[in-house]
């Protein structure tokens, strides 16, 4: 065998082989390809999505509702009807279905379905027309405030505005001589509000009164820089200056836009 045919047989083998790899590098994409595509086909793909979906529905119902075969509570309809307190400035009217027909702001206290002008404990008064004062006549309700306050120029007695006095001379015979005696002066009374300021003569030198503090029932008046003590009713103050005043009356609302006034006369 010459040189020749030994090149010959040699390029016969390497072509030989080369061929074979190549061939076996066909089967082995070919087998890749057609597991893609068995993987991504459409009816697979379907298959896993409705599977997906059926488990997140499940897990979806299992959240919201975990007792599925529980009984399903009925609403309960304990409620107290008419006027209740909610806490302790408000109070709601209810219905037997406990729906809420209005709710009111009480200014001082709630107490038993009642807005207080003040805290009280198991106290009740009974409601009519009374006099509040000595110039003041009003209703009273069973929770002791009071509503529909009205003035009485000539005085409350007898849970009734006065009317208007007859003033009469009276005449006394003594030893066939008579003799009249004048009719008492009528002390003049003025009236002072929260935040007002009054200017007052005391001896040629003007003075400043203001109401200082009010609450219900009593007062501390403020004439320029000198203030008094608790006042109440009935009672009086004199001032350094020399001024007099006596408290006639005090009107009190503590709900906004309430009537907060004294009455007081001077001397």
């Amino acid at each position: 065998m010459n040189r020749k045919e030994l090149t010959l047989i040699s390029l016969t083998i390497l072509i030989t082989l080369f061929i074979t790899l190549f061939l076996v590098s066909c089967d082995s994409l070919n087998l890749n390809f057609m597991k893609d595509s068995s993987n991504n086909s459409p009816e697979k793909n379907q298959t896993l999505d409705s599977e997906s979906t059926r488990e997140n529905t499940t897990l979806e119902d299992n959240s919201i509702n975990p007792n599925i075969n529980a009984k399903t509570a009925s609403p309960s309809t304990d409620c107290t009807v008419g006027w209740s307190c909610i806490d302790f400035r408000h109070r709601a009217n209810r219905l037997e279905n406990c729906t809420v027909t209005k709710v009111e702001t009480c200014p001082v206290v709630c107490d038993n379905g009642r807005c207080l002008s003040r805290a009280r404990s198991n106290i009740t008064c009974t409601p009519g027309f009374k006099c509040k004062g000595e110039f003041l006549k009003g209703y009273q309700m069973e929770g002791c405030d009071w509503t529909s306050e009205t003035k009485c120029e000539y005085g409350c007695a007898n849970n009734t505005c006065q009317p208007k006095p007859n003033i009469t001379e009276s005449t006394t015979s003594t030893t066939g001589s008579s003799t009249s005696q004048p009719a008492e002066p009528v002390i003049p009374t003025y009236t002072i509000s929260q935040g007002q300021s009054v200017s007052i003569d005391v001896q040629g030198t003007e003075a400043i009164l203001r109401v200082y503090n009010l609450e219900d029932g009593r007062v501390r008046l403020m004439l320029d820089n000198f203030k008094t003590d608790w006042l109440s009713e009935g009672q009086s103050n004199t001032f350094p200056q020399g001024l007099k005043i006596n408290v006639k009356e005090i009107y009190f609302q503590s709900y906004q836009g309430g009537k907060r006034e004294v009455r007081y006369s001077l001397g």
